[in-house]
């Protein structure tokens, strides 16, 4: 127990002292080269379905709206179960997937083309929760929209749990993302975020093999 403390106390210092030194560095690309690694780029291709991840609300479903309008899938899958603090506080008891389903039907998806995961609470649990929903209705293909930050975790995750399925999936990145991947280290919140992403792909990669 206490090796495993000094452990978590040495990962928060060296976090601690990369943000520092992240936010010395005013020149040169190694700290955008840092934001751009996360950013995972797929051409896209027409699927069976978009599947917009939880969380994001003010660029996912905008995006995923968007690629149903555009002709690259009949339908909109949403999912997350986990409710934003901020809406419970209030009395609001609604979901990440209600709130994105709510987004992507403002934005123009029919209601019978908007199909809802009542699982997931994490970005994996969510990918297997996708595959079972994909499996038991026969779908082949999906489009996997999320943050530009969090696509090379929903890369790996998307690796891992459709492996040896036969379902192909394409990871597209919301347009017009909250994190600017450009300057990430001048923003506390963005900083954050980015620090937080490349932990939590450390803890998949060791987790999820």
């Amino acid at each position: 127990m206490r090796r495993r403390k000094l452990s978590c106390a040495a990962a928060l210092l060296l976090a601690v002292l990369a943000a520092w030194f992240i936010r010395e560095i005013r020149t040169g690309d190694i700290p955008a080269a840092i934001g751009h690694w996360l950013y995972v780029r797929e051409p896209l291709e027409k699927s069976d379905a978009v599947y917009v991840y939880a969380g994001g609300i003010l660029e996912r479903p905008a995006y995923g709206a968007r690629l149903y309008r555009e002709g690259y899938a009949p339908l909109v899958i949403v999912g997350g179960v986990l409710m934003d603090a901020n809406l419970f506080a209030i009395g609001a008891f609604v979901n990440d997937g209600t709130l994105n389903r709510a987004a992507v039907v403002k934005r123009g998806v029919p209601e019978k083309n908007v199909d809802q995961i009542w699982d997931g609470t994490s970005t994996y649990d969510e990918t297997l929760a996708l595959k079972r929903y994909m499996l038991e209705r026969g779908l082949d293909s999906a489009i996997l929209v999320t943050s530009p930050f969090h696509t090379r975790r929903v890369r790996l995750c998307a690796d891992r749990v459709f492996k040896g399925t036969g379902i192909k999936t394409t990871v597209a990145a919301a347009r017009y993302p909250v994190i600017n991947l450009e300057r990430w280290w001048e923003d506390e919140r963005d900083l954050l975020t980015i620090i937080i992403e490349y932990f939590k792909l450390l803890f998949y990669l060791t987790k999820y093999r």
